[in-house]
C-alpha cells in the first residue's frame, strides 16, 4: 500500500512577522470579495464581535427595517471567519428595536456566549440577547433597566463591552452603557457579574451633563492592565440637539464600571470642530462624530478615532489620538487616510489585532467620486502604535451614501484578520441596504524579508520551505505548530540561528485531506509590537490525498 504523509519543512531564522507573501499568493493586506450576509431584510447600523476562543466564530447584529422603521435587531453568526452564516441562527430578536452592540464571552459553549445588546421594543428601556449554542437554539432575553429609567427618556446609542482577560475577579463582568439625553442628560452603565445573567439595580453616572447639555454616542473597553479597570468615551455637546459636539468625552473605573472618574487633564479631551450634517451624506452631526475606543491589549495604550472637520477645509477627516498612560493625558491627533480635498471620510470604527499589532480603522469615504457624492467603505492600517498609516479601498461596490445606512458601521480584528462590515444598497437601492462583510488580512504588514517555495508530489508528501531573514539575535525558541482539518496538532522547535543566516526545522504530519493551518511563534529578544510573547500567524495549506 501507497504511504500517504504530509511534510511541512520549514527555514526559520529568526522569525516574528511573517509577509503574506507565505500564504501561497496571498499579498499584504489583502482585501477579500465582499460576502453579502444573506438577509431579505433591509438592516444597516451593524455590530460585529469575534469569539475568544475561536477567531472564525462571529456574531453580527444589525437594525432590522420594516418599511422605513425599525423592526427590532437581526441576528447573524458565521463558524467560518464570515464566508457563510446559519441561517438557521438567522431572526429578529424580539423585543428588540435599535442600536445593537455585540460581544462573545469565553464562558458558555464552545465557542462562548453570544450577546446582543440593544434598545428594546416596548419603551426604549435598555435590554440584551443571549445564547451559548448555535443550530436554531432560542435566545434569552433580560430587560437590564426594566423599570429603572423613566420610559422613553431618550435612551439611546448604548454599547456594550465584556472583561474577556483570563484572570482577575471580573472574568465574564460585562458593562452596558448608553445616554440618557432627554430628562436627565448624561452618559450611565448598568453591570452584570454573572456573564449577562442578571443586572445592578440602580445605574452608575460616568458623566451627568445636565439638563442643557447633550452627551451621546458612548463607547466602551475593558483594560488589560488592571482587571477592573474599563475605560468610556462619547461625544460632548454643551446645547442640545440640533447643535453639534464640540469635545470628546473620557472617564475611566478602577472597579468594574461602578464609580467612574476623569482623568487629571479633566474629562473633556480632544475638541473636534463640530457639524450638523454632511451634504449627501447619511447620517447626522453627532453620530457622525461620535468616537470609538481601542485598547492594545499587550502594552495598554489606547487609542480613540473620530471625525471632525480642519480649520479651513470643507471636507471631513478621521483622526486618531494616543494615550500611553491609561488615558490621563492624550497625544497630537493624526489622521490615518491620504487628505483628498474636497472629498469626506466620516462614520469610522477602530480596532485592534492581537496577532500582527496592527491599529485598524475602517470608514466611509467619498474620495472616489468626482462631486463627493458617493461612498466605498475604506481601511486604513498602522503597524507603528497609530503614527503612520497605510489606507486602501475595502468594498467591491459603491453606493451613493445619502441613503439611511444607520449610524455607524463594525469592525473587529484577531488573529490577523480584520473584519470590516456595513451596509449599502448597491442592489436594490433607493435605500434599501444589505449588510457586507469583507475580511482583510493583515499578516503582511511588516518589515521582514520574505520568499516560500512549493513542492508536490501527488499521493505521497507536500513539501513547503520558507526562508526569511531578520535583524534580530538569535535569543529563545521559534516554534513550529501545525493544526490538521480535523483539530490535530503537532509541535516542532527549533533553536534560532544568527541574523541574516537560514535556519531549518522540520515536522512531519500524518496526511489529511483539508484546510490545514500553520502557526510560527518565536521569543526572540527585541521582538515588536509583542515584546518577547510568542508571535501567532496563521496559513492555511492544503494537503494532498
Amino acid at each position: 500500500m501507497r504511504s500517504t504523509r504530509q511534510v511541512l519543512q520549514w527555514a526559520v531564522l529568526a522569525l516574528l512577522m511573517l509577509a503574506p507573501s507565505m500564504a501561497l499568493g496571498r499579498d499584504p493586506l489583502t482585501d477579500s470579495t465582499d460576502v453579502k450576509i444573506p438577509t431579505t431584510r433591509n438592516e444597516a447600523e451593524n455590530s460585529i464581535a469575534i469569539s475568544p476562543l475561536n477567531s472564525k466564530v462571529l456574531v453580527v447584529s444589525n437594525n432590522a427595517r420594516v418599511s422605513g422603521s425599525n423592526g427590532g435587531n437581526s441576528s447573524w453568526i458565521s463558524l467560518d471567519a464570515g464566508k457563510t452564516w446559519l441561517t438557521t441562527d438567522s431572526l429578529v430578536l424580539n423585543p428588540s428595536r435599535a442600536d445593537p452592540a455585540c460581544a462573545i464571552g469565553r464562558s458558555g459553549g464552545t465557542n462562548g456566549r453570544y450577546f446582543v445588546n440593544h434598545l428594546d421594543s416596548d419603551d426604549f428601556d435598555l435590554g440584551i440577547h443571549y445564547k451559548d449554542t448555535t443550530g436554531g437554539t432560542s435566545w434569552t432575553h433580560k430587560e437590564i433597566d426594566a423599570g429603572k429609567s423613566s420610559g422613553n427618556a431618550g435612551t439611546d446609542k448604548n454599547h456594550l463591552a465584556i472583561n474577556n482577560n483570563t484572570s482577575g475577579s471580573y472574568q465574564n463582568h460585562l458593562i452596558s452603557a448608553f445616554s440618557e439625553a432627554l430628562n436627565v442628560s448624561g452618559v450611565y452603565a448598568y453591570r452584570s457579574e454573572n456573564n449577562g445573567v442578571s443586572w445592578t439595580t440602580t445605574r452608575s453616572t460616568i458623566f451627568a451633563g445636565g439638563d442643557s447639555r447633550d452627551h451621546r454616542g458612548v463607547n466602551l473597553q475593558w483594560s488589560p492592565a488592571s482587571p477592573g479597570k474599563v475605560y468610556a468615551c462619547w461625544a460632548m455637546r454643551d446645547t442640545q440637539l440640533p447643535n453639534p459636539p464640540l469635545n470628546t468625552g473620557f472617564r475611566y473605573s478602577s472597579n468594574g464600571g461602578d464609580i467612574w472618574n476623569a482623568p487629571s487633564a479633566g474629562h473633556a479631551i480632544q475638541a473636534v470642530s463640530g457639524f450638523t450634517s454632511l451634504p449627501g451624506k447619511t447620517g447626522d452631526g453627532w453620530t457622525l462624530q461620535a468616537p470609538v475606543l481601542a485598547v492594545n491589549m499587550d502594552n495598554g495604550h489606547l487609542y480613540i478615532v473620530f471625525t471632525t472637520k480642519v480649520t479651513g477645509q470643507s471636507d471631513a477627516d478621521v483622526f486618531v489620538i494616543k494615550s500611553t498612560d491609561e488615558g490621563q493625558t492624550w497625544g497630537s491627533r493624526v489622521r490615518v487616510h491620504a487628505n483628498v480635498a474636497d472629498k469626506d471620510q466620516w462614520h469610522p470604527w477602530i480596532s485592534w489585532d492581537d496577532c500582527t499589532g496592527a491599529v485598524v480603522v475602517t470608514f466611509l469615504d467619498s474620495r472616489d467620486y468626482t462631486n463627493n457624492d458617493g461612498a466605498n467603505t475604506y481601511m486604513s492600517v498602522s503597524l507603528d502604535g497609530a503614527a503612520t498609516w497605510n489606507d486602501f479601498k475595502v468594498s467591491d461596490s459603491g453606493w451613493n451614501g445619502d441613503s439611511f445606512s444607520g449610524h455607524y458601521m463594525g469592525l473587529a480584528a484577531k488573529d490577523g484578520v480584520a473584519f470590516p462590515v456595513w451596509s449599502d444598497d448597491r442592489e436594490f437601492g433607493s435605500g434599501n441596504h444589505r449588510p457586507y462583510i469583507s475580511p482583510v488580512y493583515l499578516w503582511g504588514v511588516t518589515q521582514s524579508s520574505v520568499s516560500h517555495s512549493v513542492s508536490n508530489d501527488p499521493g505521497l508528501e507536500l513539501s513547503v520551505t520558507a526562508t526569511w531573514s531578520t535583524s534580530l539575535a538569535a535569543l529563545g525558541t521559534d516554534y513550529i505548530v501545525v493544526k490538521s482539518p480535523t483539530g490535530l496538532t503537532y509541535t516542532g522547535t527549533a533553536t534560532p540561528s544568527g541574523t541574516g543566516l537560514t535556519h531549518t526545522a522540520t515536522k512531519v504530519c500524518p496526511c489529511e485531506t483539508g484546510d490545514w493551518t500553520y502557526t510560527v511563534k518565536s521569543t526572540r529578544t527585541g521582538f515588536t509590537p509583542r515584546g518577547s510573547d510568542p508571535k501567532t500567524l496563521p496559513r492555511v495549506y492544503y494537503c494532498v490525498d
